[in-house]
């Protein structure tokens, strides 16, 4: 892994004079206390995470190496204004490989959310179905208690007083080899005239 840096800094103002003097010029105190204390810090912080997880939480990489630094740099009247990290690069087959590992992840999780959507549908499609089943069946049952209530009370002479609120007073169009099919006779006799 190898990774850039960018870090902001200044130097204590009431203790600059002291600095200059017992470390030497800004170059001088870059090279000898803020370099050595960077890398430090930044095998503190890395060290606290996988290699993936330098990855996908580089914010909090980030968050914990610029609390080590401040720390760290503070002890040498060096205050940390800014700290950034630019970039993180790993070998491109391991970078290759954590990705292809969340891909991997996600399409698992797509999955099982798709598993789980399923699962409702069908549960929905079953309940359905016996509700439907259950309606067919009620109005079968409410049919046929109507047929023996029907058949209960239905007599010859009621089906005659419907043929005749049925008939339109026409005679029949299509006559059979016995004669008519509505016999006049035998309704006149079924309704008492």
């Amino acid at each position: 892994m190898s990774t850039k840096i960018a870090l902001n800094y200044r130097i204590d103002a009431s203790r600059i004079v002291e600095v200059f003097r017992n470390i030497g010029t800004r170059l001088v105190v870059e090279n000898t206390i803020i370099d050595p204390a960077l890398q430090e810090s930044l095998k503190q912080a890395t060290a606290q995470y996988t290699a993936e997880e330098l990855i996908t939480k580089r914010q909090q990489v980030k968050e914990t190496l610029g609390e080590s630094i401040k720390v760290t740099l503070a002890k040498s009247d060096i205050l940390v204004t800014e700290l950034s990290i630019t970039d993180f690069q790993f070998d491109a087959q391991y970078q290759q490989a954590v990705e292809s590992k969340q891909v991997a992840e996600q399409r698992a999780l797509t999955a099982t959310n798709d598993l789980a959507r399923i699962r409702v549908e069908a549960e929905q499609a079953e309940a359905k179905a016996r509700g439907t089943a259950n309606a067919m069946l009620a109005r079968a049952e409410a049919e046929a208690k109507a047929q023996e209530l029907l058949r209960e009370t239905i007599s010859a002479e009621i089906v005659y007083l419907r043929a005749v609120e049925k008939w339109d007073g026409r005679q029949p169009s299509v006559v059979g080899e016995g004669g008519a099919i509505l016999d006049l006779g035998a309704i006149k006799k079924a309704a008492g005239r």
